[in-house]
């Protein structure tokens, strides 16, 4: 279907007249320059009290803000615990101090300078020079108290020992852990040539000040019970704690007078705490 079936037949259309064309334009003169700008005048100080601006005011609230929470950071790492807490540091080792190639010289230790060794006749006491003291059981006390004083390098204390119808009394002369003893006679008792026991020693540590006590069969002071009964004695006493004999067959005055003496080891239960040089009477 055409436009003329549905309109009808149309008139041509008049062409439209030719515009003309646009005048050109006239050039605009050029611009005058601006003149140049005058520095702004420095602004005065505000004057306390004044307001400040509102970009001045936000940015000094966002500082303290930050403030705030740099503090709040600071005292929380201050007072959190530290991971090790609780667990026991252990005590930094100083290192070994430099040896020296100069070895040191070894302190010297101070040794006994003389040896009193007993045996079943008395007691010889050397020094380490040499010199020897010697005292049998007869012979006199004073001798013996001198040379054991300038050994030991002490005076002795003394005190009496009590006498009983079997034995007699005796003055005793003690050092630390060494004792003399000088029999104590009273009118009506035997002149001293017919005395057992004119004297006799004992002791219970087995160095005293700077000598060394030696007896006889391997004893000494500190020994166990079991060690010392190893040894032989000759008896023991029924008594608690137990007494070793030793050298019984020595004990022979009654029979050729001859002052020499066996040896009683006295113990605790457990151990030799004492050795005497004595003259034991048969059954004593």
């Amino acid at each position: 279907m055409s436009l003329d079936d549905l309109f009808g037949p149309q008139e041509p259309s008049e062409p439209e007249p030719a515009r003309e064309p646009k005048k050109p334009r006239e050039p605009r003169p050029p611009r005058e320059p601006k003149p140049p700008r005058e520095p702004r005048a420095a602004r005065e100080p505000r004057e306390p009290g004044e307001p400040r601006s509102r970009s001045t005011l936000i940015l000094s609230i966002i500082a303290g803000i930050l403030a705030v929470a740099v503090a709040v950071v600071v005292g929380i790492a201050l007072t959190r615990p530290s991971d090790t807490a609780g667990t026991t540091q252990p005590n930094p080792v100083p290192p070994p101090p430099a040896t020296s190639s100069t070895p040191s010289a070894t302190p010297s230790v101070p040794a006994t300078t003389s040896t009193l060794e007993l045996s079943a006749t008395g007691f010889t006491l050397q020094n380490e020079d040499g010199a020897e003291f010697t005292h049998s059981w007869a012979d006199a006390a004073e001798p013996a108290i001198a040379a054991l004083t300038a050994a030991i390098g002490a005076e002795p204390t003394t005190d009496v020992e009590s006498g009983d119808s079997r034995t007699y009394a005796y003055t005793v002369y003690s050092w630390d852990g060494f004792r003399f003893a000088d029999v104590l006679l009273s009118e009506g008792n035997k002149p001293r040539d017919q005395v057992d026991t004119p004297t006799y020693a004992a002791f219970s540590s087995n160095e005293v000040g700077d000598v060394k006590i030696v007896a006889e069969f391997g004893l000494n002071i500190g020994m166990s019970l079991a060690d010392a009964r190893a040894l032989g004695p000759d008896g023991e006493s029924t008594t608690a704690p137990p007494i070793l004999f030793f050298g019984t067959d020595r004990d022979t005055f009654f029979v050729d007078g001859a002052r020499t003496y066996g040896v009683r080891v006295v113990t605790d239960g457990t151990e030799v705490t004492d050795v005497i040089y004595r003259f034991t009477p048969p059954g004593g």
